[in-house]
């Protein structure tokens, strides 16, 4: 069997790499390209297409690895309710809440939803927030600042609640009171959740406001402030149920000003997932080949992960099986990069550094011809076979660029087109 770094050497010298690309606009929807124009050639050859200037182009090695491991964040809330920072705008109206009287669209006491460019308040995350000008009043009909669609939540899971708020005051002191409610429905029965004896109890049949809440009391105003409250897990033997959130107009106790609005970011209902580790530590270590290598490539930890998707707690798992063309069965993207880069390190890695002018540009005005340089293109370091000829392109590892000068400061690697090393692949909290 021929490796594959001869094959790849073979269509380097034909001065082409072809890549087949399949394209997807901002918003994920698939862009039907012809099978022609799918195709592209990614390669730029050195010295012919990017020329080394300032004399300054750097040639090192990078020493063999023994064993890659990478660490992902464990995120220990689920988020279950739909869109807690109010960016999504999915159907008509705000998706995942009810905001405003439904009976009486003309009320004043209703709730909007703005991006924060039509405010001087910057939302927490995204670019909008709730936000409304109505307090609390008793003797209203309604008091509800934001209701959330039901949540569907797992039974006997931990479980917590939380919102940021920013109370817009001229006063230079006040206290302000939020009221919050949550409601469980599991099949026909509903149950509330009782702040002061923690616990789940069942609806007493009065109005909403009879029922059990508990109180959020601050005296943070002009800028924002967190609360977050916990509460036991729905003891059921069903697996879901379904969770709303009720948060109340804000209730001003005392001030010296005069109220204006508050404005609400990151309102949420999750799940607390129990775990002793906060850390998800994923390793692949090669076997022993009878070489002395002991280095491990430690890569920056992971926001999010495919590899923990598998355990179906956490909330920053993607979902999705994988193969390369070699694969004969499907894999996390965690196999498949750890073991990518076990082969690119199992001997002295080649890598170069150094500025260039892109000549394809400078060399011709006719746009067709023309080739920018990105993060997807492979050079192919050729200074003829009795110079410096690299067996494999080089992939781009980082660049950054001067457009008007036409000029790009670039750090590239060998990768090793070889088969795979024979390796251990393991997952451990800690």
């Amino acid at each position: 069997m021929a490796l594959l770094s001869v094959e790849q050497r073979k269509l380097l010298l034909q001065g082409k790499e072809l890549i087949k690309y399949n394209r997807f606009d901002y918003r994920g929807v698939y862009y039907p390209d012809t099978e022609t124009a799918k195709i592209q050639n990614v390669l730029m050859q050195c010295p012919r297409d990017l020329r080394p200037i300032n004399t300054n182009l750097v040639k090192s090695y990078g020493k063999p690895v023994k064993k890659v491991t990478t660490q992902v964040k464990v995120e220990t809330k689920v988020i279950k309710n739909t869109n807690p920072n109010f960016t999504a705008s999915k159907f008509v109206g705000i998706h995942g809440w009810t905001i405003g009287e439904p009976t009486d669209p003309a009320s004043d006491r209703k709730t909007a939803v703005i991006a924060d460019v039509a405010s001087n308040v910057k939302a927490i995350s995204g670019q909008k927030y709730a936000w409304s000008a109505a307090l609390y009043d008793s003797s209203e009909t309604w008091n509800f600042l934001l209701q959330s669609a039901a949540a569907t939540a797992r039974a006997n899971m931990g479980l917590q609640v939380g919102f940021y708020h920013y109370l817009r005051t001229s006063a230079t002191a006040a206290s302000y009171l939020f009221k919050v409610q949550v409601k469980a429905v599991d099949g026909s029965n509903v149950y509330w959740y009782n702040f002061q004896t923690n616990e789940w109890v069942g609806d007493t049949g009065g109005s909403q406001i009879s029922q059990p809440l508990t109180t959020h009391s601050t005296k943070v105003i002009n800028k924002w402030n967190s609360a977050t409250i916990s509460m036991q897990p729905y003891q059921a033997t069903n697996n879901d149920i379904n969770l709303t959130l009720y948060l109340y107009f804000p209730e001003e106790t005392s001030t010296n000003g005069t109220h204006s609005k508050v404005y609400i970011d990151n309102c949420y209902i999750a799940e607390v997932v129990p775990t002793e580790g906060r850390q998800y530590i994923i390793n692949r270590k090669t076997t022993d080949s009878g070489r002395v290598v002991t280095s491990t490539l430690k890569d920056k930890p992971l926001d999010i992960s495919n590899e923990i998707s598998e355990l179906n707690v956490y909330n920053n798992g993607f979902t999705g099986s994988f193969r390369r063309e070699r694969d004969t069965a499907n894999k996390t993207i965690e196999q498949i990069v750890t073991q990518e880069k076990i082969n690119d390190n199992r001997d002295y890695v080649t890598r170069f550094e150094g500025d260039f002018i892109n000549a394809k540009i400078a060399n011709t005005t006719d746009s067709s011809q023309q080739n920018f340089v990105s993060p997807k293109n492979k050079i192919f370091m050729d200074y003829g076979e009795k110079l410096l000829q690299e067996p494999v392109s080089c992939y781009i590892d980082s660049m950054s660029f001067n457009i008007k000068k036409n000029q790009y400061k670039l750090k590239l690697r060998t990768p090793d087109q070889n088969n795979d090393l024979d390796t251990y692949y393991w997952t451990i909290f800690q």
